[in-house]
């Protein structure tokens, strides 16, 4: 069903002389005028921590169950982003095991949150203001 703000988009062909012009007359439903962004949801946050705890946005998740629980996130994303984080006195292998998990989902960009970006304010991400 049709808004009372629908778009309408006339298309003329122009080969034919002006007088013979068939028209063809499209009515486009409204924009959504709010339409959900990344924005909306915020960034995903991986985060692990000195026990090996991974927490995703807050929630603690076991490594097993990581690839299919950022699919679930994922589904509603437009920008296949995570950021990733690690504790520093991790060792090298913990970190990775996590990673590898973690580039296992397919079209996957991941961020490293570094002690010193951590730490700054550089790593602002856009929010949508409300209303």
């Amino acid at each position: 069903m049709l808004g009372a703000a629908s778009i309408w988009v006339v298309l003329a062909f122009v080969s034919l002389p002006l007088n013979a012009a068939s028209v063809i007359t499209v009515v486009l439903p409204s924009p959504d005028p709010q339409p959900l962004t990344d924005c909306d949801y915020g960034p995903i946050l991986v985060k692990v921590g000195i026990d090996r705890t991974i927490i995703v946005n807050g929630k603690i998740v076991k490594e097993r169950d990581l690839q299919r629980h950022l699919g679930q996130i994922l589904q509603t994303r437009v920008a296949r982003l995570i950021y990733f984080e690690a504790d520093s006195r991790l060792q090298f292998k913990s970190v990775i095991s996590v990673l590898e998990r973690c580039n296992s989902v397919p079209n996957l960009t991941i961020a490293l949150v570094t002690r010193s970006v951590a730490r700054s304010q550089c790593w602002v991400l856009p929010v949508r203001n409300k209303p």
